[in-house]
C-alpha cells in the first residue's frame, strides 16, 4: 500500500513537472509569436527593433537611460519579491493579511514598472494611457491601502513607504512647473531633477518592500523551534527535497 501511494504521488509531481513545462515554453513561443505579428502590423517597426536593444536599435551611447534602466532594474525587483512573497504567505496559517498585502503591492508595482518601462503615461506615443486616467487610479490604490494596510503601512519601521511618496510627489511636481517661464531651470537641469527624485522615490519603495518581506520571513520563521528549521547533518530538509530532480 506505501508503495502504490509513493507511486501515486510521483505520478502527480510528474505530470506537475510536463504542465509547467508545457506552460513556461507555451507562454514563450505565445509572447514571440505575438512580437511576431506587432512587427507586422506596424510598418514603422522591423522584427528585429522588438528583439534587439534599444541603444542598439537607436545606435545611442552606452550608458543612455542609465539612471531609468536602474530605476527599473528596481521596480522588478520591489515587484517580483512581493508576487513570491505572495505565494508564500498564502501557504502559512493566520497569514492571510500579509498575503494580501503582498498581492496588492506586487500588482501595483507591476503598474508602475510596466508603465515606467513603456513610457504608458507619455502622450507622444503609440502605446498611451491619458495620465488623467493613471494617476487617479494611483492616487486611489495609495489611499485605500493606507486604510486597508494601515497596521502595516503607520508604523515607524514603514518610514520608508512615505519617504517614497515624498520624492515621487517632488518629481510629480517639477514635471509640471519644469516648463513654467518663472522657473529658473533650463530642460537638462528640470529633467534631471525630475528624474533625480523618482529615482529616490523608487529606491525607497523597493527598501521598504523588501524590509517588510524580510521582517515577516524572520518573524515567519522565528515561530518554529530551531531543530524544525535547521535540519541535523546528514538530513535533508523538506525544502530541499522539494526542489531536488527526480532521478
Amino acid at each position: 500500500m506505501p508503495n502504490q501511494s509513493s507511486s501515486f504521488s510521483a505520478a502527480i509531481n510528474q505530470h506537475k513537472g510536463a504542465t509547467v513545462m508545457i506552460a513556461l515554453y507555451g507562454g514563450s513561443l505565445l509572447f514571440l509569436c505575438i512580437v511576431a505579428v506587432i512587427a507586422a502590423t506596424d510598418l514603422e517597426l522591423r522584427l528585429s527593433d522588438l528583439t534587439r536593444d534599444p541603444i542598439a536599435v537607436l545606435e545611442g551611447h552606452q550608458l543612455t537611460g542609465l539612471v531609468s534602466t536602474v530605476g527599473i532594474l528596481l521596480w522588478t525587483i520591489a515587484a517580483s519579491i512581493c508576487l513570491f512573497s505572495r505565494i508564500i504567505y498564502k501557504q502559512v496559517r493566520y497569514s492571510t493579511f500579509l498575503a494580501r498585502f503582498f498581492l496588492s503591492f506586487g500588482l501595483f508595482t507591476s503598474m508602475l514598472l510596466l508603465d515606467d518601462l513603456f513610457m504608458l503615461h507619455e502622450g507622444t506615443y503609440a502605446l498611451h494611457i491619458h495620465e488623467m486616467i493613471l494617476f487617479p487610479i494611483y492616487v486611489a490604490f495609495l489611499l485605500l491601502s493606507m486604510q486597508y494596510f494601515r497596521k502595516i503601512l503607520f508604523v515607524r519601521k514603514s518610514i520608508l513607504f512615505w519617504i517614497s511618496l515624498v520624492f515621487f510627489s517632488a518629481s510629480t511636481g517639477v514635471d509640471f512647473l519644469v516648463d513654467a517661464p518663472f522657473v529658473p531651470l533650463s530642460f537638462n537641469s528640470g529633467v534631471f531633477v525630475e528624474d533625480s527624485f523618482k529615482f529616490l522615490g523608487i529606491v525607497s519603495w523597493t527598501s521598504f518592500l523588501v524590509n517588510v518581506s524580510f521582517q515577516a520571513l524572520q518573524a515567519t520563521l522565528s515561530q518554529y523551534p530551531e531543530q524544525d528549521r535547521l535540519p541535523k547533518e546528514g538530513k535533508e530538509s523538506s525544502a530541499m527535497r522539494a526542489i531536488e530532480f527526480r532521478r
